[in-house]
């Protein structure tokens, strides 16, 4: 992203947008990396052996937490925001879900650089792969 500047009052994440065709999603860790390495804990170990995340909006004002819906995940979720770190595999749930947010997490840096995506499949013998996310 170029021109977006630091975030916070009216420059915020509103949400981000993911298309990931897998087999047991129960799996699979999706976190955010923003530019300057901070990092929110989109969704992890959730859904079992179920398949997929559909057409998935991640944002703070949606009416659930990933960690309540049901694979495949479709529609509008909270992050499940349980924790701002991706060194710890397979990712403890020792913070109520929504602990981090869009909002508390990113406030005040620069959105201006690379962000990342990070999926981890900390399980092996299941296949994936991300037809395309966004960022808005």
């Amino acid at each position: 992203m170029t021109g977006v500047g630091v975030l916070g009052g009216c420059t915020y994440i509103d949400n981000v947008t993911i298309n990931l065709d897998h087999t047991w999603v129960g799996d699979i860790a999706i976190f955010l990396i923003a530019p300057n390495g901070t990092f929110i804990e989109l969704s992890s170990g959730n859904g079992g052996a179920a398949n997929n995340y559909t057409n998935t909006v991640f944002s703070d004002s949606a009416p659930l937490n990933i960690v309540d819906g049901f694979p495949p995940y479709t529609g509008d979720f909270q992050p499940e925001g349980r924790q701002n770190t991706t060194i710890l595999n397979p990712y403890p749930n020792t913070n109520p879900p929504g602990t981090f947010t869009f909002a508390n997490s990113f406030n005040g840096i620069n959105a201006d650089g690379d962000w990342t995506l990070f999926l981890n499949d900390f399980v092996g013998a299941d296949l994936g792969v991300l037809i395309d996310w966004s960022i808005t």
